[in-house]
C-alpha cells in the first residue's frame, strides 16, 4: 500500500504507547477540500469485536487514516467473492488507484471517536445502536487478520444508516462526545476537538446519503 498520491506526502502520526488513559488526538482544521488529507493511505485492520466500543473505551491506541469507497456493482461483486486477503488487498488497491472524488470521502482519523460515540449506551438514538454500530466497523470485515481494516457494509445497511445518521442533531452528539470521551481519556474535552469531530460526522453522514441515492454498498478502509 502506498502513503503519496501525487505530491502530496502522507506523514503517520506517531505512535504512543497506552495504559488505562489515551490523549487527545490532536486538532488539525478540515483542508478546504475534504480529499486531499491522504490520496493514497496503507490499510489495516483489527477484528470487528477488538474494534468494538469496548476497546475505544479501554485506550485502545487507532491512529490510522479513515476512507470510504461508494463500490460499483462489479466491485462490490469482487470484494464479496475474493478468496483470500491478498485477493481483496489487491482490490483494494485498484479502487484506491481509480480514486473517484464522487466516489470516495475521507474522515481523516475522527473515525475512532464517531465510532465510540455512535455505540455509546447513554445515546439518544440507543435503540438504532445495531444499525449505527456498522456504519463504520461493519460486522462483515473481508480481511481476516489484524493488519487491515476492510469494512463493507450492504447496499440495504447503507440505506438503513443514512436514515438514522441524518436524525442526530449537534447538540445530541456534543453531549453524548463529551461523555464518552471524558470518560475515555480523563481529561476535559475543548470545544475546538468536539468541532472537529463533529464536522467530519457531518461530511461522512452526507457521504452516506448520497450513496444512498445511488444504492451502493460502502468500503470503508483504515490504518489501526
Amino acid at each position: 500500500m502506498r502513503t503519496t498520491r501525487g505530491n502530496v506526502r502522507i506523514v503517520a502520526p506517531s505512535v504512543s504507547v497506552y495504559l488505562l488513559v489515551r490523549p487527545l488526538q490532536p486538532f488539525r482544521p478540515l483542508p478546504r477540500n475534504t480529499n486531499e488529507l491522504h490520496k493514497k493511505q496503507s490499510h489495516r485492520k483489527l477484528d470487528y469485536h477488538e474494534l468494538s466500543r469496548t476497546s475505544f473505551s479501554q485506550g485502545t491506541s487507532m491512529t490510522g487514516l479513515g476512507v470510504f469507497f461508494a463500490l460499483t456493482p462489479k466491485q462490490e461483486s469482487a470484494l464479496l467473492t475474493a478468496h483470500d486477503n491478498s485477493a481483496v488487498m489487491t482490490l483494494v488497491e485498484a479502487i484506491e488507484e481509480r480514486w473517484i472524488e464522487t466516489s470516495t470521502q475521507e474522515i481523516d482519523t475522527a473515525w475512532k471517536e464517531i465510532h465510540a460515540s455512535l455505540t455509546s449506551t447513554t445515546a439518544p438514538w440507543k435503540q438504532y445502536e445495531s444499525v449505527v454500530a456498522h456504519c463504520i466497523l461493519s460486522d462483515q470485515q473481508l480481511y481476516n487478520g489484524n493488519e487491515f481494516i476492510v469494512s463493507f457494509i450492504s447496499r440495504e445497511r447503507v440505506s438503513a444508516i443514512a436514515e438514522v445518521l441524518l436524525s442526530i442533531t449537534e447538540d445530541d452528539f456534543r453531549i453524548v462526545f463529551f461523555d464518552v470521551q471524558t470518560f475515555t481519556i480523563g481529561e476535559p474535552i475543548t470545544a475546538e476537538h468536539f468541532q472537529y469531530h463533529w464536522t467530519w460526522f457531518d461530511v461522512m453522514r452526507q457521504f452516506f446519503q448520497r450513496t444512498k441515492k445511488k444504492r451502493r454498498a460502502i468500503l470503508f478502509t483504515a490504518e489501526p
